[in-house]
């Protein structure tokens, strides 16, 4: 995997619908360090790329090693409208999200008026609401 190194928690958290694979579960292509049909993988896959891997091209806005996602255990996305975090989270590892060099990054987000989705398989928490954190139907969020 370009650029991830021995990182592919990706390949557990995120669902791709064109391999049939669900959210939570390791990929069947995935050996948990690398992609074994890496070349052929799926547009989805291909396309894919974490807060984490983002932020290694910006020498002012890298993210620090240990928010790796094999090291943090969450796969930290911007979603599709450029404003709303989503930290996939590692099911083995349901409070991981909360930890203190995550927990910084949900908070810049959230000072800045934006709102977070804390996604754990398929429970989703929605964290920026005006009632607080609530639950989020899976049919109303991000793959």
């Amino acid at each position: 995997m370009t650029g991830c190194g021995e990182c592919a928690l990706c390949c557990k958290v995120m669902g791709v619908p064109e391999l049939g694979k669900p959210r939570g579960l390791w990929c069947r292509h995935c050996d948990h360090q690398s992609c074994r049909i890496y070349a052929d993988r799926p547009r989805s896959c291909r396309d894919f790329e974490c807060l984490w891997l983002l932020s290694q091209r910006q020498p002012d806005a890298r993210l620090p090693r240990e928010l790796r996602p094999d090291r943090s255990r969450v796969v930290m996305t911007v979603a599709k409208d450029g404003r709303s975090l989503i930290v996939h989270v590692d099911p083995d590892r349901p409070g991981h999200w909360r930890r203190r060099k995550v927990q910084q990054i949900i908070d810049r987000f959230l000072a800045a008026g934006e709102k977070v989705i804390v996604a754990i398989g398929d429970q989703r928490i929605l964290l920026g609401h005006p009632r607080g954190a609530i639950d989020v139907p899976t049919n109303d969020a991000v793959q």
